[in-house]
């Protein structure tokens, strides 16, 4: 009896050290994402007093018209076209783990700290710099640009005036340079927890070093790039803080900024919340999809 009522107190006491979580989850997580459904359906305007009926209209109406061209279909291209650093971080960081991992090469250590740097460093401090470096008027790149002569003027690498491709252009590159010192953590890691044997084995068969990184290293390092694609591509999807600070014209405008834009500045708590709503049901669609195809060429020893 007396062990059943410790038994019983034990759990009580397990049960109030987990119920803050709960309580927390429950109120920042659920309910807030119950109104933002609940949004979804109405196109309400606070400021205006109006709510439409309960509909799916706000959703259509996100496909529909002048959003597909200047707002949510254009912000969904802009996310996709910024999100194409991810393969770029995957590939280089790759490539420069296993060149800091070879015997022959020498300061590894100092690369890796260099590398790693960007992701120990204020997002925002770095944001501004950029935007500093790819000033029009008195930014180093242009300067060095023009003392190069590649360039005769300067170009406005962050402006309206420029066009789509160069703010998207530096925005990907911004995003490469920022996330690579993770990726090269992790994939050095990985390689230097690669049995030797395997490439004893190689080198017996004749393998060249090339074959051997094709054949041995990649495939053992899938479980890194599964874990860097599922991580990057949600982060990517989230992306808000390079578009507003960085560079903030249409071009580059991606989905969360037009939630922010909608929801913030416009009061269209409507349409913010539709568009919340559907990021939420893509990113949990791909995060599945990802871990369903992994079985196929994600492998382990």
């Amino acid at each position: 009896m007396m062990k059943h009522s410790l038994k019983t107190k034990e759990r009580w006491i397990a049960f109030g050290f987990v119920t803050p979580l709960f309580v927390g989850f429950f109120i920042f997580t659920v309910i807030p994402f119950a109104v933002a459904i609940l949004y979804s359906l109405v196109d309400y305007m606070p400021l205006a007093g109006t709510v439409s009926p309960i509909s799916l209209q706000v959703f259509v109406s996100l496909f529909r018209g002048e959003y597909v061209m200047v707002g949510f279909g254009k912000a969904i291209v802009n996310t996709l076209i910024i999100m194409l650093s991810i393969p770029l971080n995957l590939i280089i960081g790759l490539l420069f783990s296993a060149l800091i991992t070879q015997k022959w090469f020498k300061g590894g250590a100092v690369l890796r700290v260099i590398l790693y740097l960007p992701a120990v460093t204020g997002a925002v401090a770095i944001t501004l710099v950029w935007k500093l470096m790819f000033n029009e008027t008195q930014g180093i790149v242009n300067v060095a640009l023009k003392g190069l002569g590649l360039i005769d003027e300067n170009i406005n690498w962050l402006g309206i005036t420029s066009g789509e491709f160069f703010p998207r252009f530096v925005l990907i590159l911004k995003n490469v340079w920022g996330g690579i010192g993770g990726v090269v953590i992790l994939y050095v890691a990985g390689i230097l927890n690669i049995s030797e044997s395997y490439y004893e084995a190689a080198e017996i068969d004749g393998a060249s070093k090339i074959r051997q990184f094709f054949a041995i290293t990649v495939p053992m390092l899938t479980p890194i790039t599964f874990y860097h694609l599922i991580v990057s591509i949600i982060g990517g999807l989230q992306a808000f803080m390079d578009t507003q600070l960085l560079a903030n014209t249409g071009a580059t405008q991606t989905i969360v900024y037009f939630i922010y834009d909608h929801g913030i500045n416009n009061y269209r708590y409507g349409y913010a919340s539709a568009a919340s709503v559907l990021l939420a049901i893509a990113v949990m669609i791909i995060t599945v999809v990802q871990f369903k195809l992994s079985d196929k060429w994600v492998f382990s020893e």
